[in-house]
């Protein structure tokens, strides 16, 4: 020891602003000559030693990481840690942001490691803290290690999660909510990229996999949007020739065989998902068609009403402005043997509702009559 003892406030913040300016890591043989000369060239005390030698500095640290109020860790030989992650976190964040900011979402514990700068033997423990922290999330796939955003760089700096980035991607065109392995494997970009893809679809349940394409699995709406305007006007044409109006049960099984002939999605994503994908088509087609559903029948909305109106006035017509019946009633009981042999739709009862429509709209001509 010194005959003079070391300020040991001035070294202990000297040591502390290393450590902080690499991740939390302190590498003794690496910065012991920019310790001693921050420390020479700082104001210590007259009383305490003007200079630190490499076996005081060694001693210091050693007595440093055993004081718990310090939160200064002795990880091995010659190598210690101060935790980095406190109320500011902006340079680690700004590593990862950087890691993270091209199209690769998915990275290796080589890459971490390079981008930090941590010494090979500390990699993994870094890695610990930050996955401990919500700043990576690990992928564990195959028999190697992967890891991608974590969700407190989701929340607190607002950077894209992995099914955030595949959602996004999946959305830039059409097929909406599809990628196809190339565009996945620029996400991924590993040279695992078959297990980390298998672990998304199996154990995050990210992804499904369409045999060389992939649905995401939050997307399956806008997938559904995107298909019900694929076969919009296939739909449109068989509720057409079934004068406008289908049982609900016929129309989802029109708009299912019509998503068959497009693809062949329902056979790829497997049972537990092809019923969102039907439900999600049946209702954007209801959007996209303008439909209406009233008493388990869907109607095209524009042209079942202009329809309507065409046979209940060519029905009307021969007893409007007749003086053969008194009342709107007896005009209407003249009428109703016609409305009741109509035939427009082949389902009984499609066909039976469409008849109740035409005799509302006939009462209502009849009584604008009178």
């Amino acid at each position: 020891m010194p005959l003079r003892p070391l300020d040991e406030d001035v070294l202990t913040e000297i040591c502390i602003d290393l450590a902080t300016n690499h991740y939390g890591f302190l590498y003794v043989d690496e910065v012991s000559g920019d310790i001693a000369d921050e420390y020479e060239s700082s104001d210590v005390g007259m009383l305490n030693a003007q200079t630190v030698g490499r076996s005081d500095l060694k001693a210091f640290l050693k007595e440093l990481a055993s004081n718990p109020d310090e939160n200064f860790e002795r990880l091995r030989p010659g190598v210690y840690f101060r935790n980095p992650f406190g109320r500011d976190d902006r340079e680690v964040f700004e590593v990862l942001a950087e890691l993270f900011a091209g199209r690769q979402q998915v990275v290796t514990v080589e890459q971490i490691r390079n981008q930090f700068g941590i010494a090979p033997d500390d990699i993994e423990f870094f890695i610990t803290e930050l996955e401990k922290r919500g700043y990576l999330f690990r992928i564990a796939a195959g028999s190697e290690k992967y890891y991608s955003v974590g969700s407190k760089l989701e929340e607190d700096h607002g950077q894209n999660l992995l099914e955030d980035e595949l959602r996004d991607r999946s959305l830039t065109g059409p097929p909406l909510g599809q990628l196809s392995h190339d565009e996945l494997e620029e996400i991924i970009q590993v040279s695992a990229t078959s297990d980390v893809i298998h672990y998304l679809e199996r154990n995050e349940e990210l992804i499904i996999d369409l045999d060389g394409e992939y649905l995401i699995r939050d997307t399956i709406e806008a997938y559904g949007e995107w298909l019900a305007q694929e076969i919009a006007d296939d739909i449109a044409e068989e509720l057409e020739a079934a004068g406008y109006a289908m049982h609900t049960n016929e129309y989802e099984e029109v708009a299912v065989s019509a998503v068959e002939n497009r693809t062949d999605v329902l056979d790829q994503v497997g049972p537990e998902h092809r019923s969102d994908v039907v439900k999600n088509v049946v209702t954007a087609l209801d959007d996209e068609l303008n439909a209406e559903r009233d008493d388990g029948i869907v109607v095209h909305r524009e042209p079942f009403e202009n329809e309507i109106d065409a046979h209940a006035e060519r029905i009307v017509q021969p007893v409007l402005g007749s003086g053969a019946a008194a009342t709107p009633t007896a005009k209407l009981a003249e009428v109703e043997s016609d409305i009741e042999s109509l035939q427009i739709a082949d389902a009984e009862a499609t066909n039976k509702y469409l008849q109740r429509r035409v005799h509302e709209r006939a009462e209502e001509l009849i009584r604008e009559d009178f």
